[in-house]
This record gives structure tokens, C-alpha cells and sequence, in this order.
């Protein structure tokens, strides 16, 4: 095999372009034996599997993949057997795992296939013995490191062997992307002048235009053939397999349009293979995303949508709570009376044994006042008694007077009732007598409840619904009306198996709670309100959208059904 044969030329040329290659091999099949025209390999390459695929492949119509240890094989006729006994490019690369990664370089194989036909064909005398070859000029260009001098050095060099005064080229990456000009072979003077450079950009657009028009699906409608669309008054527009359109105009030529668009056509793939091999993964992934509009935003958009509902997320239940002191001490009157005074009222700190208010005694102290006088005059009886030594009548007046006793300190002790006082120290949380005064109270009527201040716990009302999924222990958080943007921890303790009576709705169930690591410089009221969350566990986000019309579904149709 010549080192410097066309195959090994390409090959030398057309796999640093590809991405993730370690070994190429172009063969030609003579009778049922592979016979290698060129190779390509980094260190450690095995020239000999090469062949052995090959062997396989040579009956294939189109490209084929397979794969072996850690190895992936590729192989894509470059000739038809009716040209040179067909021949073929077999690559070698390390494991490809991903789908897209091999569609990507099926793509530059046959992107590069459709170079080495047109170099076999038309390289020897695309414009004369007297011109360079075009090899040389291809090999020219891709030894330049930067694009944008590759490309000007490319138009420079062509409108030479063409024999123009100036070269354009403009590339405009899909349908509905810019156009803009590449390079431009006197471009000392055009560069300068805004207006040629917008007039050459004018003039291309019909080209390009009628190019995406003419555009269509090869047979199996999945790449595109390099055409020329275009190739009035020395214009050439051809697209590459991207989707790209390459735009060459070439002014006052004197070279025949039909040598200028072989090529150009032989051009076009070297410049799409460059072009793609600069490009950032960012831009690939635009370019083919503008490619495939509006079917891959389509698909992208419901791809997006199945893996959103198949993320896990924290599932949390949702519940109205109120906090309530652990424990609640009624102040209720002692007897029917009135109100004389009110000392505090709902929200009020008192402290213990503070006075909260006072009923009326005037009654009481009336009746204490005429006991006291009957218990003097039957003191009184009782010792002249004694002195008249009369003993039955002593025992009467004694006993009398043991009675009015009794009957005084009744009066005493509903008089010491009438002071409601604190029982502990706390808060009020419920009663207020400051605008009721003179105001009957039963017997038995609950006027204030106390609660301990700074000991709470918090009552949760939870939807029957969510009941299954509530454990003692679970954790949550709590969101006060007070202070919305400040989040309490709590504890569920303890579940109730009695519903709430509510008023239309679902039944709601009782669940205390315990707040725990409450900030110092929080103030807490016995009766504030809030939501609470609490955490039942993580579940998709299509469950947690769709379980409760689900659950609704299921229980219609068990009851509608015999």
C-alpha cells in the first residue's frame, strides 16, 4: 500500500476531523479477498480486524456497525462495485455507548464518502493539466489551524486556478439562520466597504432560498446528497449534509461554469466537515434543533414533560392548624350574680393569683352583716343564760348560734369567691368582662380561660383523605398568619380516630403536634393560626398531580358498579 496513494491521502486528512476514531482502512474488494488502499491508525492499531470486517461488510448496500469487546466497528461503501470493484471505509473506535454519537459520525463518514468520490473522479483534470490539482488545494486548507484563514486562503487560491478577479463565499447554516460572508478573495478592498459586503449577502439570498427550496429526502429520509440547486452566471449553491448551503460567486471568470461547480462540489464537503468539527457542542446541539423544527421541539418539549413527572419530589401534606396552650383552665362564676369589674381580658399575661374580676357582693355582704348581729344577740342570750344558770335554754342558745356560724362563714366563703383570681400564671386566651359590667352571669359560666405561657401545642386538621399517609413522628413545618416568612418545625405526636364535625366538605381529623426549636426572640400566642405541611415521604410528581382524581375515579366507579 503507497503511502502517498489517494486513499491514504484522504484517510490522513479526514480522520482528525472525526470524533472519537482510532483507525480507518479503505479497501477494495477483488473476488471474495479485502485488499487494504490506505490506512490510518493511532498507536496500538490492528490492521488485520479491520480486514477481517471488512470481509463481512462487503455485502452490505449501506453502512454497517458492530461491536466487539470494547470496540465498535463501522463500515460505508465509498464505490459502487460497478466502480473499481467497490470500495469501502472501515473504522474502528473505542465504545460508543451513546445512540446520537454514532449517528454523528455515520453522518461525517458520509460526508467524507461523497469527498472521496468526487476526488477520484474529477481530482486528475477538474480544470485543466495546467492547474494544480485539487487534492493540493484541499490539503492546502486543512493545514491552516484557524477556520476563517483556511477559508480565505481556500478563495484565494480558487479564484487563482479559476482565473476570477474575486471570490465570494457565503454559508448560511439553516433555513431559518443569518447568511453571512466567509471569506472574499480581494478582501483588502471589500472588507472596508459595508455596502459590498451587504450587496453580496443580497445577492446570495435568492440563491440560498431556491437551494432550501429544491431541498429533498434522500430514499431512506434520513441525509441529504451534496446537489447544486444553483449554478447560473458563475453562482454555485450546494448543501451539505447538515443542512448547511454553501454560496460561491464567482465575478468575471473566465473558467466555464461547469468547471468552477466540479470544483466546488468537490470543496463543499472538505469545508462542511471543518465546519462541523470547529463547532462548540452548544452549537451542534442549536444547529440541529433548527434543523428539525417545529418535530424536534415537539419532542424535546414531551421528552421534558415525561422526565418532569418521573422526578421524585417530597411529597407534603397540607393542613390548617391553630395553636392551643398544653393545658387550659376555665375561670367560671361561682353563683348567679353581676359583674362589678373587669381587670383583663382575652390576650392579657397575668400572674398568679392576679386579681381578673370581680362580681358583685353587696347582697352577700348584707347577709353577712345581719348574720353577724343575730350570732352577737345569741352570744349574748347564751351568756345571760349561763349566768341565770338556766342549762336547757344555754343548750338551745348554743345551738343556734353553732347554726349561725355555719350560715356566716357560707356567706364568707361566697364572698372570697366573688374575686376571680389566676389560678397559674399564663395568658388569656378566651373571655373579656370590660365592656359587660353590671351584666348578669349564670352559675357555672365559663368567663376566661387561662393557658401557661410559653407552652403549646399545635392541633392540626387534616383531610380524611390524607390520613394514610400520616405516621406519629413525621415531621413538618409551620407557617403562622403572623409571621408568613418564618418557618417552625414541628413533630406529629398523636393522631385522633374521632373526626371534627365540619361544616359541608370532607371530614377532618385532630392531630397534635409539637413544635420544637423555637427561636428565643419569638413571641407565641395560644389561638394563632397558620398552615402546616407535613412530610409524607417522596413520590413522582405524576402521583402527587394525579392520585387524588385517580382515588376519586376508583371509588365512583365502585359505587356506580352492581
Amino acid at each position: 500500500m503507497a503511502p502517498n496513494s489517494l486513499a491514504s491521502q484522504w484517510l490522513q486528512r479526514l480522520c482528525p476531523m472525526l470524533p472519537k476514531i482510532d483507525e480507518a482502512l479503505v479497501v477494495v474488494m477483488r473476488g471474495r479477498e479485502a485488499v487494504a488502499l490506505g490506512h490510518w491508525a493511532k498507536p496500538g492499531g490492528d490492521e488485520q480486524a479491520l480486514l477481517r470486517f471488512a470481509q463481512l461488510a462487503a455485502n452490505s448496500p449501506s453502512e454497517r456497525f458492530v461491536q466487539r469487546g470494547n470496540r465498535d466497528f463501522f463500515a460505508l461503501p465509498l464505490m459502487s462495485k460497478g466502480d473499481d470493484g467497490g470500495e469501502f471505509v472501515v473504522v474502528a473506535t473505542t465504545h460508543l455507548a451513546e445512540a446520537k454519537t454514532r449517528d454523528s459520525l455515520a453522518k461525517f463518514l458520509k460526508a467524507g464518502a461523497v469527498w472521496y468520490q468526487l476526488l477520484k473522479h474529477n481530482a486528475p483534470a477538474a480544470v485543466g493539466a495546467a492547474q494544480p490539482p485539487i487534492a493540493e488545494l484541499i490539503a492546502e486548507f486543512i493545514a491552516i489551524d484557524r477556520l476563517p484563514s483556511a477559508h480565505t486562503v481556500l478563495v484565494s487560491r480558487l479564484a487563482k486556478q479559476v482565473r476570477c478577479d474575486q471570490i465570494a463565499l457565503v454559508y448560511q447554516p439553516n433555513r431559518s439562520a443569518k447568511a453571512r460572508v466567509l471569506a472574499i478573495s480581494d478582501a483588502a478592498k471589500v472588507w472596508q466597504q459595508a455596502d459590498a459586503v451587504q450587496g453580496l449577502l443580497l445577492q446570495a439570498k435568492p440563491a440560498l432560498a431556491q437551494a432550501f427550496d429544491a431541498q429533498s429526502p434522500v430514499a431512506d429520509g434520513s441525509d441529504r446528497d451534496v446537489r447544486s440547486p444553483s449554478t447560473d452566471d458563475g453562482a454555485l449553491a450546494v448543501l451539505d449534509h447538515w443542512g448547511g448551503c454553501w454560496y460561491l460567486l464567482a465575478d468575471d471568470g473566465q473558467a466555464a461554469p461547469a468547471e468552477i461547480a466540479s470544483l466546488w462540489q468537490a470543496l463543499v464537503p472538505v469545508l462542511a466537515l471543518r465546519q462541523q468539527a470547529s463547532l462548540s457542542p452548544l452549537a451542534k446541539a442549536r444547529g440541529l434543533i433548527n434543523r428539525h423544527k417545529p418535530r424536534y421541539w415537539l419532542w424535546l418539549l414531551l421528552a421534558a414533560v415525561i422526565v418532569l413527572l418521573a422526578l421524585p419530589m417530597d411529597y407534603r401534606i397540607s393542613a390548617q392548624a391553630e395553636l392551643e396552650g398544653i393545658t387550659q383552665r376555665a375561670v367560671v362564676a361561682p353563683a348567679d350574680g353581676f359583674v362589678r369589674s373587669s381587670f383583663f381580658r382575652a390576650g392579657d399575661i397575668v400572674n398568679k393569683g392576679d386579681l381578673i374580676a370581680q362580681l358583685d357582693d353587696d347582697e352577700l355582704k348584707l347577709e353577712q352583716k345581719q348574720i353577724g348581729n343575730e350570732i352577737a344577740e345569741l352570744d349574748r342570750q347564751y351568756r345571760q343564760a349561763l349566768v341565770d344558770s338556766d342549762l336547757s335554754q344555754s343548750r338551745v342558745v348554743k345551738s343556734q348560734l353553732a347554726q349561725s356560724q355555719a350560715q356566716l362563714d357560707i356567706i364568707e366563703h361566697r364572698l372570697g369567691r366573688t374575686q376571680l383570681i389566676a389560678p397559674f400564671a399564663g395568658v388569656i386566651i378566651q373571655g373579656d368582662l370590660t365592656r359587660s359590667e353590671g351584666a348578669p352571669v349564670d352559675k357555672g359560666q365559663v368567663l376566661f380561660e387561662i393557658a401557661p405561657a410559653g407552652e403549646f401545642r399545635l392541633v392540626l386538621l387534616v383531610d380524611e383523605r390524607n390520613m394514610a399517609h400520616l405516621t406519629p413522628g413525621s415531621a413538618g413545618d409551620l407557617y403562622l398568619n403572623t409571621q408568613p416568612g418564618q418557618g417552625l418545625g414541628f413533630v406529629v405526636e398523636r393522631i385522633a380516630h374521632v373526626a371534627e364535625a365540619q361544616a359541608g366538605g370532607p371530614q377532618k381529623y385532630r392531630v397534635e403536634a409539637t413544635l420544637s426549636d423555637l427561636p428565643a426572640e419569638l413571641v407565641l400566642q395560644p389561638g394563632m393560626q397558620g398552615v402546616a405541611k407535613v412530610d409524607a415521604g417522596r413520590r413522582n410528581l405524576i402521583w402527587v398531580l394525579l392520585h387524588r382524581p385517580w382515588h376519586w375515579l376508583v371509588l365512583k366507579w365502585w359505587a356506580i358498579t352492581p
